[in-house]
């Protein structure tokens, strides 16, 4: 992986990383994701069809979800799909960033990213005289657009877009179904009232974030409550915490739906905002309204949920759920 993480955009400055994130950004923006809502909507009800009582949320509906979705926006074939699942959950590992990992995980997180840059050079190099109009062949056109790019790095850009939103995409449904586990009421008034969404969601963003952390480099010193931070050095945000701050936040701890709006920080802020907020919002919405239309109680086969290993991304590996069914209306 040397030099890997180097060629990521989402650690670069500008103006490379204006560059990058214009030309990747067309896909995220709000009117082009608010586009997909009928795909999205489609593919919640296809991947919901005929539940069972007892199914994974996991397996069943948040980790093929982004795959389906992110997968189909950005040029990848549907065949080749099912890839990204199992190497998502290896190279998400890179983001632990000198967090202490086994031998064994740090050499299957190497070769995932190796497998995943190789598909995607051969892709790129597939599409690079497309002249379609998909992100991975507009991103294959980067290495003439932007200077000093060569393929490798927009490869390793391709890798970025994908994989870390996969897991964090998942991460948020499955934080949301924990959520509506432990506070049946929210499952019967977003079934009652889809329009709740945003703030329900918002409070899973604050109180259960699919990323709970993130990194920055000091650029100058810092005085902070009787520290000095140096220029250089690498600082660790808890965003998680930062969510939490009962400062800012009433009974932090307390799951209120509604209350604190978009404070949270669970999205980052400044040029390295999250890109895929939108679309990570939109698909959670769908993903968990869908769920709470079609069934009136969903209760934890565990309590303790088994989570996904390392500090920064945080969701569960597996969520076996046991449910009821709503009734079916009746028109009046």
């Amino acid at each position: 992986m040397d030099g890997w993480g180097a060629n990521l955009f989402k650690l670069l400055d500008p103006p490379q990383h204006t560059q990058l994130r214009t030309l990747a950004g067309g896909p995220f923006a709000p009117n082009a994701v608010e586009a997909l809502k009928d795909t999205i909507t489609a593919v919640v009800d296809e991947l919901l069809v005929d539940l069972p009582e007892e199914f994974d949320v996991m397996e069943r509906l948040a980790t093929p979800l982004p795959v389906r979705v992110l997968g189909d926006m950005i040029g990848i074939p549907e065949k080749d799909q099912e890839f990204f699942t199992s190497w998502s959950s290896e190279i998400a590992r890179v983001l632990e960033l000198g967090a202490e990992t086994p031998q064994e995980l740090a050499e299957a997180c190497a070769r995932a990213i190796g497998q995943c840059t190789e598909y995607f050079l051969k892709l790129l190099e597939e599409r690079r005289d497309s002249g379609a109009d998909d992100l991975i062949s507009q991103l294959a056109r980067a290495e003439q657009e932007i200077e000093d790019m060569s393929m490798a790095e927009v490869a390793a850009v391709c890798v970025l877009l994908i994989i870390p939103g996969l897991d964090t995409f998942a991460n948020l449904i499955g934080n949301g179904a924990v959520l509506f586990a432990r506070h049946p009421q929210a499952l019967a008034q977003l079934a009652e009232d889809p329009e709740s969404a945003d703030g329900f969601l918002d409070e899973v963003l604050r109180l259960e974030p699919p990323t709970h952390a993130s990194w920055r480099v000091a650029i100058e010193p810092i005085e902070l409550h009787g520290e000095t931070i140096a220029a250089g050095d690498v600082v660790l945000l808890i965003l998680a915490a930062a969510n939490r701050d009962e400062r800012h936040f009433p009974d932090p701890d307390a799951f209120s739906p509604g209350v604190h709006g978009r404070a949270h920080l669970s999205f980052g802020r400044g040029i390295h905002y999250c890109m895929g907020d939108n679309l990570s919002r939109l698909m959670a919405k769908e993903a968990l309204t869908g769920l709470a239309k079609r069934v009136s109680s969903l209760k934890l086969q565990d309590e303790k949920i088994d989570l996904k290993p390392g500090i920064w991304l945080h969701g569960p590996a597996k969520l076996p759920v046991l449910t009821e069914a709503r009734p079916t209306r009746q028109p009046a």
